[in-house]
C-alpha cells in the first residue's frame, strides 16, 4: 500500500509539472548497451503528444567498465568486460527537439573524482566522422567531471537546436568502472501536442 501511494504521488507530480518520465534503457534490466563505438544500440524516446504532458523525460542508465584484456577497438567477447564504451542511437522528427541533456548520476567506486567522456553526433557514427563523411556532425564532445551532475549540458556545450535526425550518443571511460545516468528531455512542437 505504501509503495502504491508513493507511485501515485510521483505520477501526480510528473503530470502536474508537464513532464512524463520513462527509463528507456537500464543496463541492469535491458542488458548491456553496445560497447562497440561503430554499432550503437537503438533506443526509442518518449515524446508525449497530448496536453498536459508537454515534455518527455527519457532516462538511460548504464555502467562502463575499464578495458577488457583484448583492448580497443571492437566489442568485448561474450562474458568479458566491455571496452569502456556505452553507445546508443535514437531518432528525432522535425517536430521534436532535445531541450535538456543532464547527467543525473556519475559514480566511480575506485576514484570519486574521475571524469567521463560524452559525445553526441548527428547522422552518423564516430568512424564516419573520422573518415570525413560530410553529413556527419558532432553536436558536442566533452570530458566531464562530477561537478556537472544536475547541469543541463546544452547550456554550455550547444548553441543550435537539436532536432530532426539520427543521433549517436556515446559515454566512455577506459580506466575505471563508472555507473552513470543521463536524462534527455524531448519537447514536441505545438502541432504534435494538439
Amino acid at each position: 500500500m505504501k509503495n502504491t501511494l508513493l507511485a501515485l504521488a510521483a505520477t501526480t507530480v510528473l503530470v502536474n509539472s508537464g513532464f512524463a518520465q520513462t527509463v528507456v534503457w537500464d543496463e541492469r534490466i535491458d542488458g548491456n548497451l553496445s560497447d562497440d563505438p561503430f554499432v550503437a544500440t537503438p533506443v526509442t524516446f518518449l515524446v508525449p503528444t497530448t496536453f498536459p504532458l508537454l515534455n518527455g523525460v527519457n532516462v538511460i542508465r548504464g555502467r562502463t567498465f575499464g578495458p577488457y584484456e583484448g583492448g580497443f577497438p571492437g566489442p568485448a567477447p561474450e562474458g568479458a568486460m566491455s571496452s569502456g564504451y556505452d553507445v546508443a542511437r535514437f531518432q528525432l522528427t522535425p517536430e521534436q527537439e532535445i531541450v535538456s541533456i543532464t547527467i543525473t548520476r556519475m559514480f566511480t567506486p575506485a576514484d570519486p573524482n574521475n571524469t567521463l567522456g560524452i559525445n553526441l553526433l548527428r547522422n552518423g557514427t564516430i568512424d564516419q566522422l573520422l573518415s570525413g563523411e560530410p553529413d556527419v556532425l558532432q553536436v558536442f564532445g566533452a570530458t566531464l567531471s562530477t561537478d556537472v551532475i544536475g547541469t543541463n549540458l546544452l547550456e554550455f556545450l550547444v548553441t543550435d537546436p537539436i532536432t530532426d535526425g539520427d543521433f549517436f550518443f556515446e559515454i566512455r571511460e577506459f580506466d575505471n568502472d563508472v555507473f552513470w545516468e543521463v536524462e534527455f528531455v524531448i519537447e514536441g512542437t505545438a502541432e504534435v501536442q494538439q
